[in-house]
């Protein structure tokens, strides 16, 4: 894993969306050189500068990332990066800068995740908690205005509310719109699919949008067909 891939777990690292192995990883590459705290350090640095309130400027995002990765790249003979020009000391422009690298590098807030042989309890970046079933696949983003996870398979959910942003569970038989509460979906049949509300209330679409139904606590029901099917409790 080369040195830039480092630097973006770095971030990864401080939007919490690290995963273990990588974690793992990361604290062996800063244990295996003096040198490469120097990056952890200037990582910590940019993100305390970016907590400050100040004044919104206007940036060339991508511009300037090339030039922050063409400082890196001369760290090993040099061990600081030079000082940002004067207009990136202003507090708000560092928070764009942050935000642009870590969307040029990888979508921000996204989490996937692939279990193969045992169950698996994953938090998630909103403080959702979801178990995911032995095969299953899921890919999480949490976006300003929604949350959404892309599922393949079997779970069960324990949505955290967030007012203003439903948590949407995407299958490829169909959606189910979310706004607080605990669910199993079971999507792991080609054509079918199964949700269990256990607390709170759910929307659960076809794959077209055209087709709806409403849960609450203790109701179930099943796409099957082309068309709903109420389950007992």
């Amino acid at each position: 894993m080369d040195k830039q891939k480092f630097i973006e777990l770095l971030f990864k690292r401080a939007e919490g969306l690290i995963s273990g192995e990588e974690s793992h990883q990361l604290q062996a590459w800063l244990k295996a050189s003096p040198n490469h705290r120097k990056y952890e350090e200037k990582v910590n640095e940019i993100l305390h500068r970016a907590e400050k309130p100040g004044k919104v400027v206007d940036l060339d995002l991508e511009a300037e990332y090339v030039r922050l990765g063409s400082r890196i790249k001369k760290e090993d003979r040099n061990l600081k990066l030079k000082r940002m020009r004067r207009g990136f000391q202003i507090a708000a422009g560092f928070a764009v800068l942050i935000i642009a690298l870590w969307f040029l590098v990888k979508p921000k807030s996204t989490e996937e995740f692939v279990i193969k042989q045992t169950l698996m309890d994953v938090d998630l970046a909103d403080g959702s908690k979801i178990n995911l079933a032995e095969g299953s696949f899921a890919r999480f983003y949490d976006e300003a205005n929604s949350r959404r996870l892309q599922l393949t398979g079997k779970a069960y959910f324990e949505i955290e509310k967030h007012t203003g942003r439903p948590f949407i569970i995407q299958t490829g038989q169909g959606s189910v719109t979310v706004v607080g509460t605990i669910l199993e979906v079971d999507a792991g049949q080609q054509d079918a699919m199964e949700v269990r509300v256990k607390e709170g209330h759910v929307i659960v679409r076809d794959a077209t949008g055209k087709d709806s139904i409403s849960l609450t606590a203790g109701e179930g029901a099943a796409w099957q067909s082309g068309e709903f099917i109420r389950l007992e409790s």
